[in-house]
C-alpha cells in the first residue's frame, strides 16, 4: 500500500472505513459495493449503512434464499424463534414460527 487508506483487501482497512473499494478503505454507500463479496460463505450482499460493512441482510426481507434462515438476526440470516418475527418480514402466508423447523410458514398444525 502506497498511502494513508490505500488497500489491495478489506483485511488491510480499519473499522472507520472497512472496504477496499477501488484500492481505497472506505465504507458501502450501497448495495452494488457488496456485489460479489461473500463475507466467510455466509453471503455478504447489502449494505449496512452505519457500519458501511456489508452483511447478509439488514431486515428479514433479504432473508429469501434459505428458508431454513427466514429472519434477520444481528446482520444474519437465522431460524425463527417467534411469531413476531414471521410477521415482521411481511409478505402473505408466513406469518406464523414453526419452531421446531426454525422456518415462517402459514400455519403450525398442533
Amino acid at each position: 500500500m502506497d498511502g494513508l487508506g490505500s488497500c489491495g483487501i478489506d483485511q488491510n482497512c480499519p473499522a472507520s472505513a472497512p472496504m477496499c473499494l477501488n484500492f481505497r478503505c472506505a465504507k458501502c454507500t450501497g448495495n452494488n459495493d457488496c456485489s460479489g463479496r461473500s463475507d466467510g460463505g455466509a453471503g455478504a450482499a447489502v449494505c449496512e449503512p452505519s457500519s458501511g460493512k456489508c452483511v447478509a441482510c439488514v431486515k428479514s426481507s433479504e432473508c429469501a434464499a434459505d428458508p431454513s434462515k427466514p429472519v434477520c438476526v444481528a446482520n444474519q440470516c437465522a431460524a425463527c424463534s417467534s411469531n413476531s418475527q414471521c410477521s415482521e418480514r411481511g409478505g402473505s402466508g408466513a406469518g406464523v414460527c414453526a419452531t421446531t423447523s426454525g422456518k415462517c410458514v402459514g400455519c403450525v398444525d398442533e
